[in-house]
């Protein structure tokens, strides 16, 4: 097909229209956070965020339809973006729903780059990248299910349907091209002489004048800019097709799912009525009275000088037209129509001899009201993790703002994974679970409940709880399932960086890769640099007064790790005391051996109990900091006397209470775990017998290197 010439304009030429637009800023330096913005096409460096978000959450794409957003949201964790949920954000009542996941592969390699609706199909469309290439997607709204149309010659980054339902595309070659719904087929157009797209990014079609909008961030464009995003207009109703930069949009900015509101009559039809509220029956009954103000305006701004109806419109249908309304005028409808309780949209629109004006929206809920969610949700796990005390106050509203009453509340409690029923119709604000008949993580939900419905409201967190386990214990990091289901791994200093499990970063440090949990403290690139504060907690253990306990770690590191051992009735780190220390230490060798460290859990360690592992270490601000965890057990005590903690390197002989230090050993020095010299020797030797049980950390120096040894001292 010809190529058409485009005429660019480095600047807008004409006067930019007042126009409202809305889009989603993943970045904009003139904004105090991201999220859905509203922003004027007059005044494009200044937005307004209307829809925060926040907790590493973001989208890859999405497009409005009907007033309600759709977008492909993904979470952001050390390993980069993770595909999500697909959501639905209603402009109208402000409320976002998740609608389900919108892909299920695992490996996270399709992202999906803009998406558009088609009014004349009523389909969402996207365009997304996977494998090196591009294609073309539906995407249902009810389901999420995401459905393949075709591949697409070419590497697109944006997609956009007109009011025909012809799709249109920007290839990262800088080329608009008209797509083929059925088919993926691409018809060049212009070529826009801009290339190279920098991130994802959105086009939309106005669809009250015709005209293509492009927020356009490319390293290849007429501004020399490879930092900042131009809205670009296009008027492919010309021969060749007309071009204007209209100015820059917010300040380094990425800006997806662009939306501009139209009107069906065009911009000489009525703009929106103004002033608008709706106010539901105090008393529940069904009726809702909306007020508004007629406009006085075009949608394109002119004067407007004539009305020949009002509509009022509800969910979507219409239920009353009113005749002879006058520009300005403030009016009001009383809708008695109503049927049953639920939530209702209204539209109020005014007609002129140009057709449908600009709709105004409001929603409400008329009736009879649901509860509202519980709140103040707190979960207190029983001694030995038998058992579970869930608490919460009771809701004060409807959940839609309806009217609401407390009377006939109740409360129905569902745990998962069993999906089991473990209460309904209670009255009280708590509830102890003791029906755990096996060892495993469990969530909880709590319904509030009338008459009229039911929320649902989650437990915050998971719980292992259930049966105890008999000694000995271990844990290899070879079943990931087994350790998430039946261990508790906390990041206690909510810095999101924790134990990572089975990543190749070792290899790098330590010579090879090990199936283990691992923690990298230093160096960091502007997140975590706090300290260690990090958790591993067994499940509840059975033990036995009689006998002698001690907790084996299997590790490595690349420097010296504060690792405290600590035991506590339950699994929850507000209950673990401290009872010892471990300092893992860097060893020679390549690839770096693990080593066995040994702590003894305090005599007459009798019932269930919980065993913990709490990284402490400080942030090595000049340093690196990287520990690797292979196996953790729970055991019987071996003999006593003195075990040679660090058995691996071999330097150290033991008789009894006799340690024969290395040869050539220039010193040792002898401490207790609170950190006091208690020995110190330049012979070969020293004697742990005057000593009181416990656990030593012995420090030599041996041609001038330093090395640790933990040491057990018994009776």
């Amino acid at each position: 097909m010809l190529t058409l010439a485009v005429i660019a304009l480095s600047m807008s030429a004409t006067a930019v229209k007042h126009r409202k637009m809305y889009g989603y800023f993943l970045n904009n330096s003139a904004l105090p956070g991201y999220g859905y913005s509203e922003f004027y096409m007059d005044d494009l460096l200044n937005a307004n965020l209307v829809f925060p978000y926040s907790n590493s959450v973001g989208i890859f794409a999405g497009a409005c339809a009907n007033n309600v957003f759709y977008a492909c949201e993904y979470v952001f964790n050390q390993y980069g973006p993770q595909a999500s949920d697909f959501i639905a954000y209603d402009l109208v009542s402000g409320k976002k729903t998740v609608i389900g996941p919108w892909t299920t592969e695992s490996d996270v390699s399709l992202k999906l780059q803009d998406m558009t609706y088609d009014y004349t199909t009523q389909t969402m469309y996207a365009v997304g990248f996977q494998y090196g290439v591009s294609a073309l997607y539906t995407v249902n709204l009810e389901t999420a299910e995401l459905t393949k149309v075709a591949n697409l010659s070419t590497i697109c980054g944006t997609i956009a349907a007109n009011k025909k339902g012809e799709l249109y595309a920007i290839g990262t070659n800088g080329k608009l091209y008209l797509v083929n719904k059925n088919d993926g087929a691409m018809a060049e157009i212009c070529d826009t002489q801009r290339k190279g797209m920098l991130s994802n990014q959105s086009m939309e079609f106005d669809l009250s004048n015709g005209k293509l909008y492009w927020a356009a961030c490319t390293n290849s464009n007429p501004e020399n800019d490879e930092r900042n995003t131009y809205l670009i207009e296009m008027d492919l109703s010309k021969n060749p097709v007309e071009m204007e930069n209209l100015g820059q949009v917010g300040v380094y900015s990425a800006l997806l799912s662009l939306y501009i509101p139209f009107v069906e009559g065009g911009d000489n039809a009525p703009a929106a009525p103004t002033a608008l509220t709706v106010e539901a029956d105090q008393d529940g009954k069904l009726s809702a009275t909306l007020r508004w103000k007629n406009p006085t305006t075009t949608f394109s701004g002119d004067e407007l000088t004539a009305i020949s109806t009002v509509t009022i419109v509800r969910n979507g249908l219409p239920i009353a037209t009113i005749d002879a309304a006058a520009p300005g005028a403030e009016m009001s409808y009383t809708d008695s129509s109503i049927e049953k309780d639920g939530a209702f949209r209204y539209s109020i629109y005014c007609s002129s001899a140009e057709g449908e004006g600009e709709h105004g929206n409001i929603f409400t809920y008329v009736g009879h009201d649901y509860p509202a969610q519980v709140t103040g949700m707190k979960a207190q796990v029983g001694e030995g993790c038998s058992s579970i005390t869930l608490s919460w106050e009771a809701p004060q509203a409807g959940f839609n703002n309806g009217f609401f009453s407390t009377e006939g509340l109740s409360y129905k409690i569902v745990r998962m994974p069993d999906e089991t029923v473990v209460a309904e119709g209670l009255t009280g604000n708590s509830y102890t679970d003791q029906s755990l008949r096996r060892l495993g993580r469990y969530t909880y939900t709590v319904y509030a409940c009338n008459a009229y419905g039911e929320t649902a409201a989650a437990m915050p967190g998971s719980y292992v709880l259930g049966k105890a386990l008999d000694i000995p214990v271990e844990q290899d990091f070879g079943d990931l399932t087994y350790f998430t289901n039946q261990w508790q791994a906390t990041d206690a200093n909510n810095d999101g960086f924790t134990w990572t499990y089975y990543s190749p970063y070792g290899y790098y440090q330590f010579g090879n890769t090990l199936v283990c949990v691992e923690y990298i403290l230093n160096p960091t690139i502007g997140v975590a640099e706090e300290d260690a504060n990090e958790w591993i907690i067994t499940p509840p253990l059975n033990f036995e007064a009689d006998k002698t306990y001690q907790v084996r770690v299997t590790a490595r590191s690349i420097s010296d790790e504060v690792l405290d051992v600590t035991l506590g009735s339950t699994n929850e780190v507000a209950k673990q005391v401290k009872v010892d220390r471990l300092i893992i230490s860097p060893t020679e060798g390549e690839p770096m051996p693990t080593t066995d460290y040994i702590a003894q859990l305090p005599a007459g360690t009798d019932g269930v109990r919980c065993v913990g592992l709490h990284l402490c270490s400080d942030l090595p601000f000049d340093g690196y900091s990287y520990i690797q965890i292979a196996a953790i057990n729970i055991e019987e005590a071996g003999e006593t006397g003195i075990s040679d903690i660090h058995a691996s390197r071999g330097a150290l002989l033991r008789n009894g209470h006799l340690i024969v230090l290395p040869e050539g050993c220039d010193a040792a020095t002898l401490y207790n775990m609170s950190g006091q010299e208690v020995m110190q020797t330049a012979a070969n030797q020293l004697s742990t017998e005057t000593l009181p049980s416990g656990i030593y950390l012995l420090q030599t120096t041996l041609n001038g290197k330093k090395q640790s040894y933990k040491i057990q001292v018994g009776r």
